[in-house]
Order: structure tokens, then sequence, then C-alpha cells
């Protein structure tokens, strides 16, 4: 999604813990993708989350996820979902390299 104006487009540093987190979760859709073969779905290329058909992630299954999550580590769960898991399948996409 663009800005709304050139001013609104900023540049931020990516944490190496989230760099090496990306490339690890690429490698593991590059296997998915694999082990799908034909019936591998790339119809929304660019996609960082997706099934193990290359489908978008389903918002409900990523909040039962996310509290499955919090569970398990111990922190109480908050009545209100994270914006992140909110929005549209588009938002996760990987930038263009």
């Amino acid at each position: 999604m663009d800005p709304k104006t050139s001013r609104g487009q900023r540049t931020m540093p990516m944490p190496s813990l989230v760099h090496s987190a990306l490339l690890r979760q690429r490698s593991s859709q590059d296997e998915a993708r694999e082990l799908a073969g034909p019936h591998w779905e790339d119809e929304i290329p660019g996609l960082v989350f997706t099934t193990a058909l290359g489908r978008p992630r389903c918002g409900t299954a990523l909040t039962h996820t996310f509290h499955r999550l919090l569970a398990g580590a111990g922190v109480r769960q908050r009545t209100s979902i994270p914006c992140a898991t909110r929005r549209p399948p588009s938002c996760w996409r990987a930038a263009s390299t």
C-alpha cells in the first residue's frame, strides 16, 4: 500500500533477528512449495506466510495460533487483536528483490 504523500514514505532498518527469521521462513516455504509440487497455488505472488499449498493464511487461523503461542509462553491474552493479524493478506507480501 502506497502512502498518501511522498512524505509518508519511510525506510526503517530491519533488525538482524527479523532478517534471519524471514530467511528461515523463505527456506521453509521453498520446501513446502517443492513438496506441494503442482498443487502449489501462487495466485498472490510474494506472500511471506502461506498455507502448505501456497494459499494466503486465514485471519482466524492466525488469531488461534497467536493465542496458542501466548498461552504457551505464559503471556496473558489481550481482548484486542494486534492490527497485523487483521490486515488483508497483501500486507504479508515480501518486497520484490
